[in-house]
């Protein structure tokens, strides 16, 4: 009444006669099962679903996921975010390439895992298809796994844009990695390359569709961490 007055004269006789008879307990004709009282029960709903205050819905307010996966602000966030990324890492590495050589530091992953250089196209090489199936979903799927696929590159845009703080600020010397595809790494993204960050919600994916189990997740992820470890593209630590 107070925020709605016109929907408040209309509900609040009927809010109050839904009370009465449920409080009358009549257990052969149940309050809920007339079409008057189901028809209430929607405009109670209805006013519940709508905001404490006009006032309360503003510009300010949070982005929820639906606003974004409804339209194409899932696209703009995604490409955005891949943009910075890989703007920062090559200003980051010009940067660093006019700084005076540093030697790679200990990692004892190293030690443990050989190094293959070939497992680079694995590694990179699986995150092409992801893109590519993530692509399938959204424009030829549709449906509930294309919203799912949209939210995933809402995650991957949060993932872009943390892990371009890591390679921005802090750069750790080359650990003398493979060649790779052009777009992916480099010598400054050591700390985090989300090359274990979207694999892994990828995977998470398949279980969200029905097609994997979620016991494979972890498992699945450390197999892939070792194989990034052996092609000496990233410390242990990403």
């Amino acid at each position: 009444r107070r925020y709605y007055p016109l929907l408040g004269d209309i509900l609040e006789p009927k809010i109050a006669i839904i009370l009465n008879n449920r409080l009358k307990l009549r257990p052969a004709v149940p309050a809920f099962a007339c079409r008057d009282s189901r028809r209430n029960i929607v405009l109670v709903i209805v006013l519940l679903l709508l905001p404490i205050s006009p006032s309360s819905t503003n510009m300010t307010d949070p982005i929820s996921m639906s606003l974004l996966t409804c339209g194409n602000g899932w696209l703009m966030l995604w490409l955005s975010s891949s943009a910075f990324y890989f703007v920062t890492l090559y200003v980051s590495e010009d940067w660093a390439r006019r700084r005076k050589p540093q030697e790679p530091l200990h990692d004892r992953a190293f030690e443990l895992v050989p190094r293959l250089e070939w497992m680079v196209y694995f590694t990179d090489g699986i995150l092409l298809m992801g893109c590519a199936h993530l692509l399938q979903m959204i424009y030829w799927t549709g449906g509930g796994a294309g919203l799912i696929a949209k939210e995933a590159c809402v995650y991957s845009a949060i993932g872009n844009f943390f892990s371009s703080t890591l390679h921005s600020v802090t750069l750790l010397p080359s650990s003398n990695h493979a060649e790779s595809f052009p777009l992916f790494g480099g010598d400054a993204d050591k700390l985090m390359s989300n090359h274990t960050f979207h694999f892994g919600m990828y995977l998470r994916i398949g279980v969200a569709l029905g097609a994997l189990p979620l016991w494979v997740v972890a498992p699945s992820v450390l197999v892939y961490s070792l194989c990034l470890a052996a092609t000496r593209a990233h410390y242990a630590v990403d």
